[in-house]
C-alpha cells in the first residue's frame, strides 16, 4: 500500500521553490525483492534529498524518454515493513504550466505476483502571484522666484526661453515573484484657472515602455504659447491681494487642466524596474503677473497591472498610486526673509528660561538677603560683647 500528500499546496511562477513531498509505502503482502519507489516528476524538476524518518537512497535517471526518480526499499522489503520518507523536490519554469504540476508514484518489485503497487497521483497548484511598488521624484523640488538667470520674452522662440525645466520621474517596480505586464498612467498639470503654468514636453519612451499621449489638445505648440500667458485682470487682481498666499495645482481639481501620459510596461520581470520622466517648462512669464502667489503643482501617477506573462493569471490584479510635488516660491521683497514662527516661539521661551537661571543664581549668592538697619537691641548686645572681651582679657593679664 503506498500513499503520498504534497506539504506544499502551491508553487509561484517565476520563484525558486521546492516541493516536499511525504511518502508512507507499506509490505500488506509477502516479502518483496529489489523493492524499489518510483516517482515520475514533472518537467524542469530535480530531485534534491530524502529527509525524515527513513532515509532512501535516490537516483534521477531517465526511462523511456521520461525523467523518473527511484528509491531503494530494501531487497527484501519485509511483510508488514512500513517506510515512511520526505522527497524533496526542486521545480523551476513554471511559466508554461496550464494551471499544476504532477507527480506519479508506484511501489515496483521483482516479485512474480502484485510486482507493482497502486499508482498516486499528487498534483501541486501553480499561482502567479506579483508585488509592485511605485515612487516619484521632482527635479528639481522647490523654484524661486524671480528667476535673476531667466532672461525671456512674451513671446517665446525657445523652450529655454519660457521657463525653468521641471522633470517628474515615476519609477515602477516589481517584487516579484511572477513576470506582469503593467499600464502606467501619468497626469501633469499645465493650466490652472484658464492660464498657463507649464509648458509640457512630450515623454519619451524608453525600452521597456510604449507611450503615448491622451489629450494632445493640452499640448499647446510653441507658437501659441503667447496666447496662454496673459492672465485676466479679475483673477490678477483676487491673486495679488492674497499676498503670499500658497495655491495648491492637483489634477483632482476643477480649475486644473492636466495633459494625461499612457505608458505599457511589457514583461517585467522580477527585480527590475521600469521609469517614465515627464518634462516641462515652468512659464516663468505668467507667474510673474501674480507676484509673491506660492504654488504647489502636483502631478500624479497610477499603475494597473494587466496580466502576467505566464498561462496561469493572477486571481488578483494588483494596481497603485503616487504623487509629486514640486513648489513656486517668491523671494522675500529687498532680501527679506521671514522669520519663522518658530523660531520667535523659541527665542522667547530661552530668554525665559535664561531668566529663570540667572535669578536663581543671584538667590543662591545672597543677592537677595535683605540688610535689616541695627536698632538699640543690637547696640547693647555690641555693648555687653565689648565688656565681656575686656573682663577676659584683664584675668588673663
Amino acid at each position: 500500500m503506498l500513499i503520498c500528500v504534497s506539504v506544499s499546496d502551491s508553487v509561484l511562477v517565476g520563484d525558486d521553490q521546492s516541493v516536499l513531498l511525504s511518502v508512507s509505502a507499506m509490505n500488506d503482502g509477502e516479502g518483496a525483492y529489489e523493492t524499489e519507489l518510483v516517482v515520475r516528476i514533472p518537467e524542469h524538476t530535480h530531485f534534491q534529498s530524502s529527509q525524515g524518518v527513513n532515509r532512501l537512497v535516490c537516483v534521477q535517471r531517465k526511462e523511456n524518454q521520461t525523467v523518473v526518480v527511484t528509491c531503494d526499499l530494501g531487497n527484501p522489503m519485509k511483510q508488514k515493513q512500513k517506510v515512511q520518507t520526505g522527497l524533496l523536490f526542486s521545480v523551476g519554469h513554471l511559466e508554461e504550466v496550464e494551471s499544476h504540476i504532477t507527480f506519479s508514484l508506484r511501489v515496483r518489485s521483482k516479485n512474480s505476483v502484485n510486482s507493482s503497487s497502486n499508482q498516486v497521483i499528487v498534483k501541486v497548484q501553480v499561482k502567479a502571484e506579483a508585488t509592485l511598488e511605485i515612487r516619484g521624484g521632482s527635479v528639481p523640488p522647490e523654484v524661486l522666484l524671480p528667476d535673476l538667470d531667466w532672461q525671456g520674452g512674451v513671446n517665446p522662440q525657445r523652450l529655454e526661453e519660457v521657463g525653468p525645466l521641471v522633470e517628474h520621474v515615476y519609477e515602477i517596480k516589481n517584487q516579484g515573484p511572477s513576470s506582469v505586464n503593467a499600464r502606467l498612467t501619468v497626469d501633469f498639470p499645465s493650466t490652472w484657472r484658464h492660464h498657463f503654468l507649464l509648458y509640457v514636453i512630450s515623454t519619451p519612451s524608453e525600452e521597456s515602455l510604449s507611450c503615448h499621449t491622451l489629450n494632445t489638445s493640452e499640448v499647446v505648440p510653441l507658437e501659441l504659447l503667447g496666447n496662454f500667458t496673459t492672465v485676466s485682470q479679475s483673477i490678477l487682481q483676487e491673486e495679488t491681494n492674497s499676498f503670499r498666499q500658497t495655491v495648491h495645482v492637483n489634477c483632482s481639481s476643477r480649475e486644473t487642466r492636466c495633459v494625461r501620459f499612457e505608458c505599457d510596461v511589457m514583461d517585467l520581470g522580477r527585480g527590475f524596474s521600469a521609469v517614465i520622466k515627464v518634462s516641462g517648462r515652468l512659464s516663468t512669464d505668467t507667474l510673474m503677473q501674480t507676484p509673491y502667489l506660492n504654488y504647489d503643482i502636483v502631478s500624479s501617477a497610477s499603475y494597473d497591472v494587466t496580466s502576467a506573462t505566464s498561462k496561469v493569471q493572477p486571481l488578483l490584479l494588483s494596481s497603485g498610486q503616487t504623487q509629486t510635488q514640486f513648489s513656486v516660491v517668491w523671494r522675500p521683497p529687498h532680501g527679506e526673509k521671514p522669520v519663522p514662527i518658530g523660531y520667535i516661539i523659541l527665542s522667547v521661551i530661552s530668554g525665559l528660561l535664561l531668566l529663570c537661571l540667572l535669578c536663581f543664581i543671584f538667590w543662591k549668592l545672597g543677592f537677595f538677603r535683605r540688610t535689616r538697619p541695627p536698632t538699640d537691641d543690637d547696640d547693647d548686645g555690641e555693648d555687653n560683647g565689648q565688656h565681656q572681651l575686656a573682663e577676659e582679657s584683664r584675668m588673663t593679664e
